[in-house]
């Protein structure tokens, strides 16, 4: 008969066993399969465990285990650690997927080769320098996962998606064979743009900027759209070339600005944008290398109000009324002040919401003033509008 000493001895050890069953560290053995209860043990070097690493365990790869089933979607992806000791190897190839859940981390100092391969939000990526990671079909890199870093070599036969939020850093270098290449992210200080002019593409980690940008603005001078930016420094650059979209993804070239080549001294440039559109625009700047590469600005955007035409006529004047034509007549109130040369007011109407973009100013008996110049104030809002009258 168990006394209830030796009771509470026995819940204890099957408690840390199921806790060990749930959640091991495991070390691989010998060089084999990754499902292979004899490949693994709870020690280094140490006798096999006749078990195989489930996805919340820590896995220690310093033998070459070849994947043999996928390691992705729901339960299956790693949600633990995985560390690749250098010598060590991990190979899925063209057949098999892994994905790095939330919380998971990967710290490669070998190789791993899978299909497909997906960094959730939330984990933590190394690839050491001489290690690497090669992707025989697509690298997915999830929104706001920005603990990555790529010291190493990362080969990507397939697409390569960074997406918002995304940060890969380090001092490595990606090859991106065919693509698509999708970067809303930053990669390796790319920010916000496809680092890849064409494919296949090498991106390199830890480079020195072409351009260091200070600032870029874009500002409505009525008919047109002013566009100035400022550079700290630039690295051989050729050209700075202008877009314009009506989303933040889809641009045309408006034009371009010749940059300085090379310079550490501050530099300024401007461009305007006379096709002005009413409503949200969105801009960027490309930044041309002298050997052909391409790197963008960050994108802006600014809310265009209609270009505010306004004609009088018949100008000069004859008769005792003038037409007044302006898109601002459709705006709501409009109020018009006539001022000599002298600057006194000799005339003022206000206008209700009025359609057609149309109305009359009429001079009655009272109104009449000598002939000569005068100047015309049309307020809508608050945009003025000033115009000259010829009175004969």
């Amino acid at each position: 008969m168990k006394t209830k000493k030796q009771f509470s001895a026995l819940i204890i050890s099957a408690i840390l066993y199921a806790m060990q069953a749930d959640a091991a560290t495991l070390y691989s053995r010998s060089n084999g399969t990754w499902s292979s209860n004899s490949n693994w043990s709870y020690t280094q070097g140490g006798a096999s465990c006749s078990c195989s690493p489930g996805s919340t365990d820590v896995v220690i790869i310093s033998h070459t285990i070849n994947m043999d089933k996928n390691l992705s979607g729901g339960s299956a992806g790693i949600t633990s650690n995985v560390s690749i000791l250098q010598g060590g190897a991990m190979l899925g190839n063209n057949n098999w997927d892994i994905d790095f859940r939330a919380g998971s981390s990967l710290d490669n100092n070998g190789m791993l080769i899978a299909r497909n391969v997906t960094f959730y939000n939330g984990t933590t990526i190394m690839i050491a320098t001489g290690a690497s990671l090669i992707v025989t079909g697509n690298l997915d890199n999830r929104n706001n996962s920005n603990n990555i870093t790529f010291n190493g070599t990362v080969t990507v036969n397939g697409s390569f998606s960074n997406g918002n939020g995304g940060i890969i850093a380090g001092s490595g270098n990606i090859e991106i064979i065919n693509g698509p290449v999708t970067n809303t992210g930053t990669t390796f200080a790319y920010s916000g743009i496809s680092p890849c002019a064409k494919l296949p593409c090498t991106i390199l980690g830890n480079v020195a900027l072409p351009v260091e940008w200070l600032s870029f603005k874009a500002k409505q001078q009525q008919a047109s759209v002013l566009l100035t930016w400022s550079t700290a420094t630039e690295s051989n650059n050729d050209f700075f070339t202008i877009e314009k979209g009506t989303s933040a993804g889809n641009f045309v070239v408006l034009g371009s600005v010749r940059g300085a080549g090379n310079a550490t001294q501050k530099n300024d440039y401007n461009f305007s944008d006379n096709q002005i559109i009413k409503g949200t625009v969105y801009y960027r700047i490309g930044q041309t290398d002298l050997d052909g590469k391409q790197t963008y600005s960050d994108v802006i955007s600014i809310n265009t109000l209609p270009v505010k035409d306004v004609k009088l006529s018949p100008n000069p004047l004859s008769t005792n009324r003038v037409k007044l034509e302006s898109n601002l007549l459709d705006d709501g109130e409009v109020s018009v002040k006539i001022f000599d040369m002298k600057g006194k007011e000799v005339k003022f109407e206000i206008f209700p919401s009025i359609i057609h973009g149309e109305a009359f100013i009429q001079f009655e008996q009272a109104d009449l003033i000598p002939g000569g110049m005068y100047q015309v104030n049309i307020v809508s809002g608050n945009q003025i509008n000033q115009e000259k009258l010829l009175i004969q």
